[in-house]
């Protein structure tokens, strides 16, 4: 009774192939987004989304608050294509706040990374 079941291995390999599939993925895609051309587009602005980072479930956050870790993001419509066609974008709490809903702009994208976001002057 010396040696673990055998469930339990195979739990831990499962475990093992998952997180690394995950990392290589992730991996591969920065290097995509390094090597890939930065990529301007006239958006709109459409929504706006801060939420807490922490995944915590809500019974956790009442006892122990997560504190001011928040997320960002920003959809982003092209100007010459329709709604299914949406840009989401996680950006930092600086530029989340230099921004407003419904303003037009130029999105600068580096693959699938978010590079920066510059308003329209006069509107």
């Amino acid at each position: 009774m010396n040696r673990p079941p055998f469930i339990v291995l195979v739990i831990a390999a499962v475990i093992v192939v998952a997180a690394g599939t995950q990392f290589v993925r992730q991996w591969r895609q920065r290097a995509a987004d390094d090597a890939a051309p930065q990529v301007q587009t006239r958006v709109i602005v459409i929504e706006m989304r801060e939420f807490p980072a922490s995944e915590r479930r809500s019974r956790q956050q009442t006892v122990a608050p997560a504190g001011s870790a928040m997320r960002y993001e920003v959809r982003f419509r092209p100007q010459n294509a329709g709604a299914g066609s949406d840009i989401i974008c996680r950006v930092t709490a600086a530029r989340y706040h230099d921004m407003t809903a419904g303003e037009q702009g130029v999105l600068t994208m580096q693959g699938k990374r978010f590079v920066r976001f510059d308003p329209l002057p006069g509107r």
